[in-house]
């Protein structure tokens, strides 16, 4: 049985590696309150590091740059203009943490989808024509799904004028195939 990547631990990285700015953000958006950010002790209760030693998930999470240690850690977000992947009118590639991949996911979205403003009484209230709750929903499964043990890859976001794609490098486990998905018997 095979270690996924994200538990295997990475030699090359240090403690010194680790950003102590991006656990605070991490926290932040969690909505975890700790007096103090203790980079040792915030990984052990994650269970990001073993014996003192940082898996791979808490470089993909926690350092200031991921792709020194995990080279294929990039997303890669598209504005086409149609609906064929031919026009590109905005592009950006985005080489950090996950937690900032999907924060810079949601910003770019947003700045693609049209939006119809409601007023309610006093108060204005944005609609995108894809539910932002479901995107955010996507690009997490995508985030955290995807195979980050495959070299060459990017997680992509597409913007096209009838339809967002959000893919991730892999495929399913082992043992599973298409035909088998919505039966309980998996």
């Amino acid at each position: 049985f095979s270690i996924p990547f994200e538990e295997r631990i990475n030699d090359e990285v240090t403690w010194k590696d680790i950003s102590k700015t991006k656990i605070k953000a991490f926290l932040k958006e969690a909505k975890i309150h700790i007096a103090r950010a203790v980079p040792h002790q915030i990984f052990e209760s994650l269970k990001l590091s073993k014996d003192d030693k940082i898996k791979n998930a808490g470089i993909l999470f926690f350092t200031n740059d991921p792709r020194k240690f995990i080279l294929h850690t990039q997303m890669t977000l598209v504005a086409f203009k149609g609906t064929e992947r031919i026009h590109i009118y905005d592009k950006l590639d985005v080489q950090d943490d996950l937690l900032t991949q999907f924060n810079e996911a949601i910003i770019f979205l947003k700045k693609h989808l049209n939006v119809r403003i409601e007023i309610k009484n006093a108060n204005r209230e944005n609609i995108y024509e894809i539910p932002i709750d479901a995107l955010r929903e996507a690009v997490a499964n995508a985030l955290m799904r995807r195979d980050y043990s495959m070299r060459g890859t990017s997680l992509m976001v597409e913007v096209h004028d009838d339809r967002v794609n959000i893919s991730n490098p892999g495929g399913l486990p082992e043992g599973l195939d298409v035909n088998s998905l919505g039966r309980e018997e998996i």
